[in-house]
């Protein structure tokens, strides 16, 4: 879906760089995912696989809401313009 909007959004130019810039943080998830996974382990201590789907449940609509926003305002901006370009639709 990131590849998508930033293709709908961006000039060819800039395409790569903000491509980089949305993937970036995918390295620091090679590091950060192990420590985590432990902590939400079933079998270690502390709050376990409850803590998971909490985190589930808060990181999942914080991480989808800028795609959203994104969507509705390309929504905004097409029925703004008043169906100038409905027939690339077709």
């Amino acid at each position: 879906m990131n590849g998508v909007l930033v293709a709908d959004i961006t000039s060819l130019q800039w395409r790569a760089a903000i491509q980089a810039a949305i993937t970036a943080p995918n390295i620091i998830n090679g590091f950060l995912a192990g420590p985590i996974a432990e902590g939400v382990n079933a079998y270690g201590g502390g709050n376990g696989w409850r803590w998971g789907y909490g985190m589930f449940a808060i990181l999942v609509p914080v991480c989808i809401a800028p795609a959203v926003i994104v969507l509705f305002w390309g929504d905004y901006r097409a029925k703004k313009l008043g169906g100038k370009f409905s027939t690339l639709l077709a």
